[in-house]
Formats: structure tokens, sequence, C-alpha cells
């Protein structure tokens, strides 16, 4: 569940969650996260496709809408990361924005946003 579209840049640049299926209950709820997270910060842009699958323009043209970047983007490569307790494994203040999955009774109920980034 890898791709290389905006691996670098202003972006989003990694989503990762927790791992183990086999010992945590909310395991499915972290990775539904992290997946959704992933898919909606994927940049609009054809660039990528332009520059590396060969599609014919490079540059110029009519303006991309970028729904979720618009014209600014992120402030440098960001990374997020989705925690399940009591494991840290994803290390959560690591990265620029975590989610630390509460669990009640076996099941993901909200979640603790930790955040690294200093916004200028």
């Amino acid at each position: 569940m890898l791709d290389t579209i905006a691996a670098c840049g202003d972006v989003n640049r990694n989503v990762i969650a927790s791992v183990g299926p086999w010992r945590r209950h909310g395991h499915e709820a972290v990775t539904h996260l992290a997946d959704a997270i992933a898919t909606h910060l994927l940049p609009h842009s054809r660039a990528w496709h332009e520059i590396w699958i060969g599609e014919e323009r490079v540059a110029g043209g009519v303006e991309e809408d970028e729904p979720i970047y618009g014209r600014t983007y992120l402030p440098r490569k960001f990374k997020i990361a989705v925690a399940l307790p009591p494991h840290n494994d994803v290390d959560a203040f690591a990265h620029d924005l975590s989610f630390i999955a509460i669990e009640q009774r076996g099941r993901v109920v909200g979640y603790n946003v930790v955040s690294a980034v200093a916004w200028a």
C-alpha cells in the first residue's frame, strides 16, 4: 500500500499506522484512518505523471485546481502517524501530526492529536 506520488516536496509524505493486527482490536480502525488520510492528501496535480510517465505537458498551460493544498502546499515534507496504545510502534511524537487512538471496550472511540509542527 505504498505509492511514489508526492514522495518528496511540500506535501504529505507518509501516513503510517500501528501494526500487529493479530494482537489488538483497534487495528482495523487505525488502518482505515491512515488510509483515508493518505488518500485525502494525495495531490491532484498531474505533474508526477507528466515528468515520470511521459505525458506531454510539463510546464505552462492551464493552472490545475488543487482542492486541499491550494497554491501554498505544506511547509515541508509532512509526516503523519496513527498510533494504537499501549504500543508506540509508529513513534507518534516524531511526526508532524499524529493521532493516538482512544479505546474503550476494544473499540476506537476517538483520537488524541499530537502536533510537532511550529507554524510560522
